[in-house]
């Protein structure tokens, strides 16, 4: 998720708190986007490298959100409204049983 490719007006909604929190969601996906190609290029060259690459891309997310949410605990309640509000369609539920 980069901040360009999310509709202003939707940008717009969001608190100036939770306009923090998509700040560095963007940019630590702009990390992630560095590392990425390099990490590719390194499975097919050299393992050791890519494992570092591998480690320096994981460590571009943070452990614990804005809200003191550790990554690997269930999903900052915070988090999902800001994703909400970014990302309507996702939680949608258009599906017919």
């Amino acid at each position: 998720m980069f901040l360009k490719d999310i509709d202003p007006n939707r940008l717009s909604l969001l608190s100036p708190e939770q306009l923090k929190v998509v700040e560095r969601w963007n940019k630590e996906a702009e990390e992630r986007a560095k590392i990425i190609p390099e990490l590719c290029a390194a499975y097919n060259v050299k393992a050791g490298l890519a494992r570092e690459l591998a480690d320096e891309l994981e460590a571009t997310d943070a452990e614990y959100c804005e809200h003191g949410r550790h990554k690997d605990s269930a999903h900052c309640m915070a988090c999902e409204e800001i994703e909400e509000i970014l990302f309507p369609e996702l939680y949608t539920n258009d599906t017919e049983i």
